[in-house]
């Protein structure tokens, strides 16, 4: 079974509000091939061993190069491009071809949208008086009363 075959799907991210899990199943499809220590940087390029022959060099090689292509086309292809829009936005190169960069900026610009939008709602919750609580209630309660009787409206006239 070839490694395109053997590939479970994982959910294409499509935004801050699925990072994390997605960062959780793609971490761990990355696990599964073992190509995790690529995404984290931690694999060093090979270099030519003392003894070794030029053939088994270029072949270690090739086969780095490989795992290093397999780990950027795993990441790039569970994005949806409209998040490879907001990562454009923020200045990430779309020619890159380094998964650490690539999942270093997910984290960098998706982690940093959704503290902000934490923060704000924490703001807008603190800002809120009193006054425009009651009407905000009052408004909720309303809208909720005429859906209840749009559907009431809208049962009678099916029977």
């Amino acid at each position: 079974m070839s490694f395109k075959e053997s590939i479970a799907k994982v959910k294409p991210l499509q935004g801050e509000s699925d990072f994390l899990t997605w960062k959780r199943r793609i971490c761990g499809q990355l696990e599964a091939f073992n190509l995790w220590r690529f995404v984290q940087g931690v694999v060093p390029e090979p270099t030519l061993g003392e003894g070794e022959g030029q053939d088994d060099f270029t072949d270690r090689r090739e086969a780095h190069i490989i795992k290093r292509c397999q780990a950027m086309h795993l990441l790039e292809n569970t994005i949806s491009d409209h998040v490879f829009a907001t990562l454009r936005s923020h200045g990430y190169n779309l020619d890159n071809r380094n998964s650490k960069i690539l999942i270093d900026t997910l984290t960098i610009v998706l982690t940093k949208s959704t503290i902000g939008f934490v923060q704000f709602i924490g703001r807008e919750l603190f800002t809120i008086d009193a006054m425009t609580f009651d009407f905000l209630r009052a408004y909720v309660n309303r809208a909720a009363a005429h859906r209840g009787c749009k559907a009431y409206i809208t049962k009678l006239g099916r029977i």
